[in-house]
């Protein structure tokens, strides 16, 4: 218990949430340049294939600056809302957040000829058309993951996102391992589409990880909290949340398009 305390009050210091944001930070980056090198000795005319893989996270990030980007105001102020009201607000951005990652996932499966025509080189385009749709995915597990990731940070739990970066670091180092190196068991040859359903599984499983830690610790405050009323999503959350999310989406896509235009 004692252990315990001081793990939680180093999470809630400057510098112990510091590490931690750090840590899940470094970690995707590390994460995406280990799935280049691997399609580099798979097929080294299609380590262009995996970008595809970034503008899809690069389209979905606009997903991600509404209602997630609200968070550190509403959910963080936990001067102004009991515990109860934090955890409804977090339940309904993740609610809200998995169902338009869901319908992104369906556009981007819709429009993957269109996608590969507007983002893969004439020479890749055709080979890499499989990769696309199965990248589309990505939408999802990103929606997911940022939604859970931002919520608990807004909780005061950044080893939350820690541990969804740790995950998928982790997992995706052991499927390389035993389906893409030179030493994977078996006598089967991983193709570029393998990496790519690889990197899905990563995503989707620290996704589902975190939002498992997600449900364990509000399950966890609930309890702490005597005469709390069953938490849920709610409209009437969604309503508080949308008029602060269309303040953050309008400054992000603002600054994204400023970005764009001046280069």
């Amino acid at each position: 218990m004692q252990t315990r305390s001081k793990f939680c009050n180093f999470v809630s210091s400057y510098f112990g949430s510091l590490i931690f944001n750090l840590g899940a930070f470094a970690l995707p980056a590390l994460y995406s340049t280990l799935s280049k090198l691997w399609i580099a000795n798979i097929d080294s005319s299609q380590v262009v294939t995996t970008d595809i893989y970034t503008y899809i996270g690069v389209i979905v990030q606009v997903l991600n600056d509404g209602f997630p980007r609200s968070a550190w105001l509403v959910i963080g102020d936990k001067s102004a809302r009991s515990v109860t009201s934090r955890l409804s607000l977090s339940y309904t951005i993740i609610v809200v957040q998995t169902v338009l990652g869901t319908v992104m996932t369906g556009i981007f499966l819709a429009a993957s000829n269109s996608l590969a025509a507007a983002f893969m080189p004439v020479e890749v385009r055709q080979t890499s058309l499989k990769y696309v749709r199965i990248s589309s995915i990505a939408a999802l597990s990103s929606a997911l993951e940022t939604a859970v990731s931002c919520c608990t940070r807004a909780l005061d739990h950044p080893d939350v996102p820690l541990f969804i970066s740790s995950t998928k670091f982790i997992v995706n180092i052991i499927l390389d391992l035993l389906i893409l190196s030179k030493v994977h068991p078996g006598s089967f040859q991983p193709t570029v589409n393998t990496q790519a359903w690889i990197r899905v599984a990563c995503d989707m499983s620290s996704a589902l990880c975190g939002l498992g830690y997600f449900l364990h610790l509000t399950f966890k405050l609930q309890r702490s909290q005597p005469g709390t009323q069953r938490v849920k999503p709610s409209v009437e959350a969604l309503k508080t949340l949308i008029r602060p999310s269309s303040y953050t989406f309008a400054v992000c896509y603002s600054q994204r398009y400023l970005s764009l235009v001046g280069q």
